[in-house]
């Protein structure tokens, strides 16, 4: 089962088909999915795109995929990040519609999911949006936009073991040049499931690495980063390395 991993392409989605079409020509096959770690951008209507979606570049292409339902070109699979329109998200969550696009499946936090191969699936549990300990310790806080909840992660924690936990921060304590992730419950969600892999975004920082405390194996993928990896069905194989 091959999986292309993505890091954050802020609506970028021309470039990530191109990107994906080339990638697959010098494999010689078709990615079974496409999973990305957020900051996918998911922005339907860019008057509403803020200050920090602008620096990215505005809504990008969702608005245009949006308005004439285009598919994209492999099945994928998206945590949101932080720059991604959550107003809009959770009202297609009230209504069930975690299909945004034909091929464009939204996980939402704290659910998990199978994906199906050809021969082989993979269990996969999300936790997108960004960590605030204002949030994340005050259950009454009311804003809460673009941040994940306690219960979310309680929610992750519950759903069984899991080969792969998809994650838009990293776990708490590790680093990514001068940045620390302070991520509360990403390791209680790792020790709860029990992957053989962690993946994340985020950081524009390109690693493989041991997680702190868990010592999991984990994977932070930098803007416009395309890792492919296979799955056998008991464990990831990769052979791009991955900047250090």
């Amino acid at each position: 089962m091959l999986l292309f991993l993505i890091g954050s392409f802020f609506g970028k989605f021309d470039l990530l088909q191109e990107r994906i079409l080339k990638l697959e020509s010098n494999l010689s096959t078709k990615a079974d999915w496409v999973i990305s770690t957020g900051n996918l951008g998911v922005w339907p209507d860019p008057m509403k795109a803020g200050r920090s979606i602008k620096k990215h570049g505005g809504a990008g292409d969702f608005p245009r995929y949006y308005l004439n339902s285009t598919s994209f070109l492999r099945p994928t699979l998206f945590v949101a990040g932080k720059h991604e329109d959550h107003t809009w998200l959770d009202l297609k969550r009230s209504r069930q519609e975690m299909i945004l696009l034909p091929n464009l499946h939204w996980l939402v936090n704290g659910y998990s999911t199978v994906l199906r191969g050809a021969t082989e699936s993979i269990s996969i549990v999300g936790l997108g949006k960004v960590f605030s300990p204002i949030v994340f310790n005050s259950p009454d806080c009311k804003f809460t936009e673009g941040k994940y909840l306690r219960s979310e992660v309680e929610r992750a924690c519950s759903q069984g073991p899991m080969d792969l936990v998809l994650a838009h921060q990293g776990p708490i304590g590790a680093q990514f040049n001068a940045i620390k992730s302070n991520s509360e419950g990403l390791n209680k969600i790792t020790f709860a499931t029990r992957p053989k892999l962690f993946v994340h975004g985020s950081y524009n920082v390109s690693k493989q690495y041991a997680a702190p405390q868990t010592r999991v194996e984990s994977i932070s993928l930098a803007n416009f980063e395309i890792l492919p990896i296979e799955w056998d069905g008991r464990r990831f194989q990769y052979d791009q390395p991955l900047i250090s």
